[in-house]
């Protein structure tokens, strides 16, 4: 290796120039890597470039040896690999900074997605529960309604399809249903409110458009409903039922008959049909028929009191 200062070569291992007594630092250039660029001497005085040989200064005159410093490019290293440049550097860590964060900045995302998904796969459980919950409560109060309703007991159907309704706003049986008892109470108003609901909540319901055609002033709008619940539900025996009496008040008896015929069919133990049969087949003048057919009536049903009433109008007592 050479010494940095003057120049000449320093041996292997050694700690210091023997001609000008620079300290080699420790990471000092091999000699192999260096290559050493010609030395420019000049006088210590005034600075001038002195050539080799001259004994004297020739601008001031002051004597060259021993008062000359040797100044020499420094040593390029050979087949080093190439320093970077402190701003390329400050743009690596820069880039190895961003990276970094990045990934701590995912990795904190995901942990947020885990909890978020987690806390809402608890909420979403829980509001389910919670919901299925009310369903069931809601099925309970609706078989209690239907259980007054089919005794007659409109008052307490009523409170019963109200809390199924307060648990399940969306239950259209329910409101199909308080419906029927409404209309039964003759609160034709809400009753039809509560049909119009039922409908809206499910419009493929066959029983919200019946429920809805009896309260129809309107006897082609009511068919039209019945049409509609029989559609829907082809078997819905009271739809067939009231569509016959619908076309026995247009004094279409064959039709208004045939209706009769299949909501019999449906349910023989139906006592209303057999009933309205039986005033029909009066109407048209076919009186055994008719006595046969409300005598049916009575016995599937004692206190069938309209049915009492035309029976004794034909017999005249």
């Amino acid at each position: 290796m050479f010494c940095l200062q003057c120049g000449n070569e320093i041996k292997e291992g050694a700690k210091f120039c023997a001609k000008c007594g620079w300290a080699v630092p420790a990471t000092a250039v091999p000699t192999e890597a260096v290559q050493t660029a010609p030395i420019e001497k000049h006088c210590a005085s005034c600075g001038t470039v002195l050539k080799d040989g001259v004994k004297f200064c020739p601008k001031c005159g002051v004597a060259v040896q021993g008062n000359v410093s040797a100044v020499s490019p420094p040593p390029t290293a050979i087949n080093q690999q190439a320093a970077v440049p402190p701003t390329q550097t400050a743009g690596l860590q820069k880039k190895k900074n961003t990276k970094r964060n990045l990934i701590i900045a995912g990795a904190v995302l995901l942990v947020i997605l885990v909890a978020s998904g987690i806390v809402y796969g608890v909420t979403s459980a829980s509001t389910t529960a919670s919901a299925n919950s009310n369903q069931q409560n809601a099925k309970a109060y609706y078989d209690k309604g239907m259980a007054f309703f089919n005794n007659r007991d409109y008052d307490n159907a009523i409170t019963q399809f109200s809390e199924a309704i307060r648990l399940d706003p969306f239950y259209a049986y329910a409101y199909a249903y308080r419906s029927w008892a409404y209309g039964r109470k003759n609160n034709n108003e809400q009753a039809f409110n509560d049909a119009n609901i039922a409908i809206m909540i499910s419009p493929s319901l066959g029983i919200g458009y019946f429920v809805r055609g009896r309260l129809q002033s309107d006897n082609d709008r009511a068919m039209a409903d019945y049409n509609e619940a029989i559609r829907l539900d082809p078997k819905l025996k009271d739809a067939y039922n009231n569509r016959g009496n619908a076309y026995k008040n247009k004094n279409d008896y064959d039709r208004a008959i045939a209706d009769y015929n299949e909501a019999i069919r449906l349910d023989p133990n139906y006592p209303i049909p057999y009933g309205n049969r039986g005033k029909t087949y009066m109407e048209m003048g076919q009186r055994d028929r008719a006595i046969q057919d409300l005598e049916t009536a009575i016995s599937l049903d004692p206190d069938f009191a309209w049915a009492k009433d035309e029976l004794k109008k034909i017999r005249g007592y």
